[in-house]
């Protein structure tokens, strides 16, 4: 059976591809650094970003070396359907075809109706307008799913609009007046959410992604919950969450039903860190050191 040193040493060199990094984990003795965990978020963050970047580079330079290699085939083939020896490309391939017609055809020929359409000339001339008709097609198709797909997001941002206006009036201290309450939540919650892409799934669950659709996924491709997501920017956009005197139960007495002071301590998750944030029992000053000690561990 493995010592725990040589099961953690195969897991890093066969999983994370980090075989000496197990060293770093351990004290002399053979027992955990304080730090290990820390070391091993980063090492898997480093890993999982290195990741990322080399699948772009890689797709990208298989797409471009495919074109080229698209382009070097089709350029053979019109050398060798006009007799053209010469190693052209491009635009010079086109203008050697068209030289190369002019010598062959003889001077005053007339061409019939099926000659003309059999023609080199006539056959590229039609296949770019028919090329233009189907891209002018497509554009028109792309403007219709445009506006279509423009409907949809606005039908449902409106909906998660409404379920953030919700989380973020639940936990909020806002301005008595109605109409101020409103424009605070707007500037503090609201109208930073527009900036990003969402999805409702069958069972109400909200995707929160970016601009491009990517989903939002902290260091350890772990997704953001929508919770976690809307309480977080409410939260650095400045927003005050209510006290335990403030948040009042249903019975007016000023209490929610929990008694004694929260201890202060470090979210495991995105759902412990939005109750956190929210639990009206919990000061200020320890929901601060909560934050400052949950932002270094993300960062890790």
């Amino acid at each position: 059976m493995p010592t725990t040193q040589e099961f953690i040493a195969s897991f890093f060199g066969d999983t994370l591809k980090m075989p000496d990094a197990v060293a770093s984990l351990l004290n002399e003795d053979g027992t955990f650094k304080d730090d290990a965990v820390k070391s091993v978020l980063t090492f898997d963050a480093s890993r999982i970003k290195a990741l990322k970047e080399a699948d772009g580079k890689t797709f990208d330079n298989g797409y471009k070396k495919a074109q080229s290699e698209i382009a070097k085939r089709k350029d053979k083939q019109i050398r060798e359907l006009h007799g053209i020896e010469e190693p052209l490309e491009g635009d010079e391939l086109i203008e050697a075809v068209k030289a190369k017609q002019a010598e062959d055809r003889p001077t005053g020929t007339k061409l019939s109706d099926e000659e003309v359409k059999a023609h080199p000339v006539f056959r590229a001339r039609e296949k770019e307008l028919l090329k233009l008709n189907s891209e002018t097609n497509a554009k028109h198709a792309a403007e219709i799913e445009k506006i279509a797909k423009e409907g949809t997001r606005k039908e449902t941002l409106s909906k998660v609009l409404d379920r953030a206006a919700a989380l973020a009036k639940d936990a909020a201290l806002l301005p008595a007046d109605e109409a101020k309450a409103r424009a605070q939540l707007k500037r503090l919650v609201l109208d930073p959410l527009n900036d990003y892409e969402y999805s409702i799934g069958d069972d109400g669950e909200i995707t929160v992604m970016d601009k491009e659709g990517k989903r939002l996924e902290d260091a350890h491709r772990n997704p953001v919950t929508f919770e976690y997501f809307v309480l977080k920017t409410a939260d650095e956009n400045g927003l005050t969450f209510k006290t335990a005197e403030e948040k009042k139960a249903p019975n007016g007495d000023g209490k929610n039903g929990k008694e004694g002071k929260a201890p202060v301590k470090v979210p495991t998750n995105q759902q412990e860190y939005a109750a956190y944030l929210t639990n009206p029992d919990i000061p200020l000053e320890d929901k601060n050191k909560m934050k400052e000690a949950w932002s270094q561990k993300q960062t890790a």
